[in-house]
């Protein structure tokens, strides 16, 4: 294996006892120089390199030998298992740490630890690597990352404090040379990130093409040799219908992967596969060609305008989307986007250095209830959970419903959580859905609709992602028997005419003394029944998002008591908020990223809600789609 100078200097030093933070710039190479590391110490030692996210140790596992290769669910819960100790893997860890003084007797000793991407470590990652650490004091430590490729606004931890602690003495030790990046991109990184970024590729090459020069150019290629990064609802969605409609025989659901959310999905895809997905999933992907839609200052400004938002974490979003192709880059225009002297896409460096000041934000949209807690601070998101009463109602004896949860490399876990809900409630109907949604996808497939609720809840899902494959390339049916599995474990809890797709919502005002801004919290609860509220899921597990999003419903409803219902295992808990005032002030403070912190409600006349799906639709057209499927099937 041939190693930069770079390299061979932090592999020596971590062999001659140092702990080592390493400063890896976009493609220097160090998955490579921990592969040479693990490889030299790993037979006398051992070493336990972690990975921050599933495709990451999927990766690491098949390249790095001589290591534990496991990401930081992973390590723990084999340990949970054996103890006995029941949850599933979004509390694993916090679990884990809070047991560790029982758990520790029988968790493995390591030498060395290797932690890869410690940019995105949170405050539950830290605590478990100062247990580990705490098992062997004197064991070796190396972190390896990127403070510039820091991709989540998610922990209050203080990373840079953090890597002191948990090391004594380290050497700092930069990885400069990009050996993905020509000099051409490499010295506009470099600029825009202000570190050293060394382009050492002199096959990189950069093109700006329009919409039509950019299909010419997709259609020509191995689908193993592209990626595409940009919106989910924009061109890029255009150009994937476009290939797949008029090149299916290359581009096709077997060799093309697009991602419907930006997190772990249950779909697996090999190197041989197209991807298609957003800015923000780019990290840790490389493809020889890169197709780059909406990179333009349209685009950043609307990013930047979110509330909420960390203006230097997106610079590091999209300087990591613009760095992702080995051989060729190519940025492709939109609307009038006018290239401009030392520009980044469409997009002049500038703007990447002269980030704008945060200021206290506003919400001039509704939050959704569905997705509110999503990239928020995992502390903040604990602290709400703690506030409410949870207690378990089934016996965990439940026998798992299977439904396919692929069709080549098309996630199909959105489609069943529609599918569940037509197949049974009388009172929702996904085909009023379709035909009320104003987007152009909607009118296309309108005329394609018929009386079976699983074509219905494809075509339904093809509108919520604009991905005309789940209209077109979905081949997998549902059985009789599972439809009507599916149908009894309903039926035990719900009468099919109960109250169902019913939106809520609670308007008041964020506080943060002296500052104060409106806010509003909206949503559609999958069914009322009998003075509970009811959440349903079709996952493999539930987590604390899900929980949080009935809480929120019960808040808004004033209802007390809630279900939240994964259908796939017949697992229910039943949900309380003691104190709604108290839930209130930390929802604020966790949705808002600590902008604000305190919660007063605009007091409003008691009203009846609307019986089922019509009012939903309105909701949806307002204020966007809620999220259906939750955490992906596994």
């Amino acid at each position: 294996m041939s190693l930069s100078g770079e390299q061979r200097r932090m592999i020596d030093a971590v062999r001659s006892g140092q702990d080592v933070i390493v400063d890896a710039t976009v493609g220097s190479g160090k998955t490579t120089a921990i592969q040479a590391l693990c490889t030299e110490v790993g037979r006398d030692r051992r070493v336990l390199y972690l990975t921050y996210s599933k495709l990451l140790k999927a990766d690491a596992q098949r390249r790095v030998k001589h290591a534990k290769v496991q990401n930081y669910h992973g390590i723990v819960y084999p340990s949970l298992i054996k103890a006995g100790i029941k949850c599933g893997l979004d509390e694993s860890i916090r679990r884990f740490n809070a047991a560790f003084t029982s758990l520790s007797a029988q968790f493995p000793r390591f030498d060395l630890l290797v932690v890869d991407e410690y940019q995105d470590i949170n405050e539950e990652y830290a605590q478990l690597l100062r247990n580990i650490k705490s098992l062997n004091p004197s064991m070796q430590t190396v972190l390896v990352g990127d403070l510039a490729q820091k991709v989540h606004s998610n922990t209050t931890l203080d990373v840079q404090r953090f890597t002191r602690e948990i090391t004594r003495q380290a050497e700092l030790m930069p990885f400069t040379q990009s050996f993905r990046a020509g000099q051409e991109l490499g010295a506009l990184l470099s600029e825009a990130w202000n570190k050293p970024v060394m382009g050492a590729n002199p096959a990189q090459t950069i093109r700006y093409v329009s919409y039509n020069e950019a299909l010419d150019f997709m259609r020509a290629k191995n689908p193993g040799d592209l990626l595409c990064l940009g919106r989910r609802n924009g061109q890029m969605a255009e150009a994937l219908n476009h290939l797949e409609r008029h090149h299916g025989d290359v581009f096709n659901k077997e060799t093309v992967y697009a991602s419907i959310r930006d997190s772990d999905t249950s779909v697996t895809y090999s190197d041989d596969t197209a991807v298609f997905t957003t800015f923000d999933s780019s990290k840790g992907l490389e493809r020889p060609a890169s197709v780059v839609f909406d990179y333009d200052e349209d685009m950043w400004d609307m990013r930047c305008s979110f509330p909420n938002v960390d203006t230097t974490v997106m610079r590091n979003v999209f300087l990591v989307a613009a760095s992702r192709g080995k051989h060729e880059v190519v940025f492709v225009r939109s609307g009038n986007a006018q290239r401009q002297p030392k520009s980044i896409g469409f997009i002049p460096v500038q703007r990447f250095t002269q980030l704008a000041a945060d200021e206290q934000p506003k919400y001039d949209k509704p939050m959704l209830a569905s997705d509110c807690f999503d990239f928020t601070y995992a502390e903040n998101l604990q602290a709400c959970v703690d506030l409410l009463d949870r207690r378990r109602l089934d016996d965990g004896a439940g026998e798992e419903i299977n439904i396919d949860r692929v069709d080549g490399l098309i996630d199909l876990s959105p489609v069943v959580g529609h599918y569940q809900e037509a197949v049974f409630f009388d009172r929702y109907n996904p085909t009023l859905e379709v035909i009320l949604n104003p987007k152009p996808i909607a009118k296309q497939l309108s005329g394609k609709l018929t009386e079976d609720p699983w074509h219905n809840s494809l075509l339904l899902t093809a509108v919520d992602t604009d991905q005309m494959r789940y209209a077109e390339q979905v081949t997998r049916k549902v059985s009789g028997d599972v439809r009507d599995a599916l149908t009894r474990r309903l039926a035990t809890q719900l009468p099919r005419d109960c109250a169902a797709q019913v939106p809520m919502d609670l308007s008041g005002t964020a506080v943060a003394s002296p500052v104060a801004t409106p806010i509003t919290f909206v949503g559609v609860a999958d069914a009322v029944h009998d003075g509970q509220v009811f959440e349903l899921k079709f996952v493999s597990e539930l987590d604390r998002p899900m929980f949080l999003q009935l809480a929120l419903y019960l808040v808004m409803s004033g209802h007390q008591t809630g279900v939240l219902w994964n259908t796939r295992t017949d697992e229910r808990w039943a949900v309380q908020v003691p104190d709604r005032e108290r839930f209130m002030h930390a929802v604020i403070l966790c949705v808002t990223k600590q902008h604000y912190r305190a919660f007063q409600a605009t007091e409003r006349q008691p009203e009846q809600p609307e019986q089922g799906g019509r009012l939903r639709k309105i909701a949806g057209g307002l204020f966007g789609r809620s999220r259906r499927d939750g955490r992906p099937l596994g």
